[in-house]
């Protein structure tokens, strides 16, 4: 940050944090506490709590298992009755967003997690 601000950068967004996990599993039957974990520890990982977060970009590989997994390791505070998660498929949406988690999870339960502040949550 010290670099990019004496260079006179535009700031748009800092790495706040990460989380890393290896969940032993089935090397095709993803694990929901591993992904879990590792969600918590990039929001650890930073000066956010977990209602800071506006926005996850989820691995979602569109498979039942994964898909069902990782939807079980988000933690909602509230559900929406009608959708599992607020999902957005193939368009933009338009929003102002704080912080974010960008989520990786690979076969074998290698899970990869990245928490980014935004700058001007724009």
């Amino acid at each position: 940050m010290d670099r990019a601000m004496k260079r006179g950068a535009k700031v748009l967004g800092e790495l706040a944090g990460f989380g890393a996990t290896s969940a032993v599993g089935h090397v095709t039957d993803p694990s929901a506490d591993g992904a879990a974990r590792a969600i918590r520890q990039a929001v650890r990982d930073t000066s956010l709590e977990a209602k800071d977060i506006g926005y996850i970009n989820a691995h979602g590989t569109a498979t039942r298992a994964n898909d069902a997994t990782e939807t079980a390791a988000i933690n909602l505070a509230e559900r929406d009755p009608e959708r599992d998660l607020d999902y957005v498929p193939n368009e933009a949406r338009q929003g102002r967003v704080g912080a974010f988690l960008s989520n990786s999870f690979g076969f074998g339960g290698m899970n990869g997690v990245l928490a980014v502040r935004v700058s001007g949550g724009t």
